[in-house]
């Protein structure tokens, strides 16, 4: 039997919103700071969530930052951000985030139903800890149109 997979992300054409990935790269101390209040307001509402925040081991004075990218509680693949801190105060940020997603990201399917997919395709065995994880994936051209079957 064959396992078809409802597209997860579908591309939606809009002339006054930017999709696709935005590169977040300094060029300016204007930039970092307009970087930086853009970071701050996305974590405060969701769409970038803390996945470490470490002191650096050589400087303990100096904070590093990973983001990771959310969309209506789903994870980006590859919206990811990496801001460091010296004092409390930004002094870097890069990485990438995806702009203009408007997808429905309801998965079709269970997580158990993943589970079984997975094990189907794989013919390997799961461990009871494995927990499949919906994200949104993003491509090269935009977002995905269409979901392969595995």
């Amino acid at each position: 039997r064959r396992v078809l997979f409802r597209s997860l992300v579908a591309p939606i054409a809009h002339a006054q919103e930017p999709r696709g990935p935005r590169r977040i790269a300094m060029q300016t101390v204007a930039d970092l700071r307009a970087w930086d209040a853009t970071v701050d307001r996305m974590n405060r509402s969701g769409d970038l969530r803390i996945r470490q925040h470490r002191i650096d081991p050589l400087l303990a004075s100096r904070t590093h930052d990973r983001l990771d990218q959310y969309y209506r509680g789903v994870r980006v693949f590859g919206g990811d951000v990496a801001r460091q801190l010296e004092g409390g105060v930004t002094t870097s940020i890069f990485g990438t985030v995806y702009e203009g997603i408007t997808i429905d990201p309801t998965p079709s399917f269970s997580t158990a139903d993943a589970r079984a997919i997975v094990m189907q395709l794989s013919g390997a065995e799961l461990p009871e800890t494995y927990a499949p994880e919906l994200l949104v994936l993003p491509r090269d051209a935009g977002l995905a149109a269409d979901a392969p079957p595995f």
